[in-house]
């Protein structure tokens, strides 16, 4: 929540923003599997890049993605997990670049 004031008086507005927490191996693959729709559904490309950059006027997409210095879109994504296994296969996977390695955790 934001506080603004005006005229003397709080009110609090709703910031509309997701991150997601993916928690183990069946969590981070479900995780993963859900950023690859968000990213279809939002013309988000394996890069990170818009695909369709001509439709700028639904920025709902920005619910989901942080954007970047150079134009790409980074998921707001935690991923934890005790085993590196399914942690490597994001790290590894087509859409590694819309994950930010410091977010994804081994523990």
């Amino acid at each position: 929540f934001h506080l603004f004031f005006s005229r003397n008086r709080p009110k609090l507005t709703m910031v509309r923003e997701v991150i997601t927490v993916n928690v183990g191996q069946c969590g981070v693959q479900l995780g993963h599997k859900v950023w690859e729709q968000y990213c279809a559904e939002h013309s988000i490309g394996a890069d990170g890049k818009r695909i369709d950059c001509d439709d700028m006027k639904d920025c709902s997409f920005l619910t989901f993605f942080n954007e970047t210095d150079d134009g790409r879109y980074m998921a707001r994504n935690l991923t934890i997990d005790l085993e590196p296994d399914a942690v490597d296969d994001v790290r590894n996977c087509e859409y590694a670049s819309i994950y930010d390695g410091e977010c994804l955790l081994v523990h």
